[in-house]
């Protein structure tokens, strides 16, 4: 297993697995698609490696805007790649609870991030962590 520690995000990686954990921010999103682009590198045919990439970056965000943990707190990445599924998981410190996917706020541009997890996603859920973990599995396209 390789550690590597960029900045305010520690990542490890083995085989078909990886864990990142990143510091709450605006900058998460991008730092865990970064992260998890890198890690998928030839893994995925090109329209899955983009869907898993909006998948992470709107978990991650949801997890940094709703989370309700302080500014710094760990984000908690772990990315599964299996034989036919690609398993995403955001876990955070945050309050837990169950949230699902909302009405869209047109005007504000807020509520878009689940329906865009709902769309995509094969299947996902949310449970308590401590905090909330929040996964979502990526059918891997040949």
């Amino acid at each position: 297993m390789q550690n590597i520690d960029r900045r305010d995000a520690t990542i490890a990686s083995a085989g078909g697995r990886l864990e990142a954990t990143f510091s709450s921010g605006k900058q998460a999103p991008a730092a865990a698609r970064a992260q998890l682009s890198e890690w998928l590198d030839r893994e995925l045919s090109a329209e899955s490696r983009a869907d898993a990439l909006l998948l992470v970056s709107e978990l991650v965000a949801n997890s940094v805007r709703h989370a309700g943990a302080p500014a710094g707190a760990p984000v908690r990445l772990t990315a599964e790649l299996m034989k036919q599924v690609l398993r995403l998981e955001v876990t955070d410190t945050g309050h837990g609870g169950r949230f699902g996917p909302r009405a869209p706020d047109f005007e504000l541009g807020h509520g878009f991030g689940l329906q865009i997890v709902d769309s995509v996603a094969e299947r996902w859920g949310i449970e308590d962590a401590p905090g909330t973990r929040v996964w979502c599995e990526l059918t891997r396209a040949a």
